[in-house]
């Protein structure tokens, strides 16, 4: 299976942006019927998502925020190799050393690599300043912290 997500449609919502996945079976030659994974409630494009899939075949669905008006989310499969099921992932971080949720990422590229979890960039609003870019990582998709083996207390700011 070669899986994907992207923005869309429906005949019944054609101006709202709905956040589907779904995957390519090399088998059979079929895509199945995508599954919705969230309407985001918008029609604009900054909001469509990306994927990663990692070493337990949990299949991954960050959903992109556009600014601060409305948050990011990230979803994570209810069963490996699976799009049918998602579940949202209560994802936090650490600033002024309490953990916070993070809600706030735009512009994500994420890779997952094997053994060691999730890094992505993205564009962080309004912290310092209205559009910062940012490098950060998670071994779990849940905790997210500056970088492999950093301390969790800051992220890295890339200027």
């Amino acid at each position: 299976k070669t899986f994907f997500c992207y923005g869309g449609t429906t005949k019944q919502s054609n101006t709202r942006l709905l956040v589907m996945a779904s995957y390519y079976d090399h088998k059979t030659g079929m895509v199945p019927r995508p599954t919705i994974v969230i309407d985001r409630n918008t029609r604009d494009a900054h909001y469509n998502p990306v994927i990663s899939v990692d070493d337990k075949g949990y299949v991954w669905i960050f959903s992109n925020a556009h600014g601060t008006a409305r948050p990011a989310y990230i979803y994570r499969s209810k069963r490996p190799y699976d799009i049918d099921d998602f579940e949202l992932v209560p994802t936090t971080r650490v600033k002024d050393d309490k953990n916070v949720f993070m809600t706030n990422f735009s512009y994500m590229q994420t890779w997952y690599i094997p053994g060691k979890g999730f890094q992505a960039f993205f564009t962080h609003y309004s912290d310092p300043v209205g559009r910062t870019n940012f490098f950060m990582t998670s071994a779990d998709g849940v905790e997210w912290c500056s970088g492999f083996g950093l301390r969790p207390s800051r992220w890295v700011t890339i200027r």
